[in-house]
Formats: structure tokens, C-alpha cells, sequence
């Protein structure tokens, strides 16, 4: 089972941009990391938002994970699968 965690987020804002102009599309605000990216394999994914128009931007490390679930872990008690 794969892991994902979050290393960074952020929003890109939909810029006004007029004809001839050198502005991107979009613009983000700061990003922040607070953690060093170390090498490995990465998920990146963008949701537009509807009312705005502006994206949302998640980059998540996936990892491997031999964690196995229990019933326990689910707080069932043995006896809910007999």
C-alpha cells in the first residue's frame, strides 16, 4: 500500500492579463517548504476551483508502506467477522 505525504501546497490566483502583456496566467502567493525534498517519486495534482477560476496545487512524496490493518486498527473486535 502506498503512503502520500504532503510536502507543499499552494494556490495559483487568475491574473486579469491584457493583450500583449508579459503576466502569467496565473500568480501564486508565497510558498513556504519546510522540509528538504529528497529524491524519489512524487505526486503532483491541480483542482480548479469553479467560482474563481484559481488552482489549488498539492505535491505529495509517495513512499511504500508494509503497515498492515487490522480489524483492531478499525476498532473492531475480533468477534465482528464471525
Amino acid at each position: 500500500m502506498n503512503k502520500y505525504e504532503t510536502i507543499l501546497k499552494f494556490n495559483l490566483h487568475k491574473n486579469k492579463v491584457e493583450p500583449g502583456s508579459n503576466r502569467p496566467n496565473y500568480g501564486q502567493s508565497s510558498i513556504e517548504i519546510t522540509a528538504p525534498i529528497p529524491p524519489g517519486t512524487y505526486s503532483a495534482g491541480g483542482w480548479e476551483y469553479e467560482d474563481t477560476g484559481n488552482i489549488s496545487v498539492n505535491f505529495q512524496r509517495v513512499t511504500q508502506s508494509n503497515e498492515t490493518v487490522t480489524p483492531m486498527d478499525k476498532g473492531l473486535a475480533d468477534d465482528d467477522f464471525r
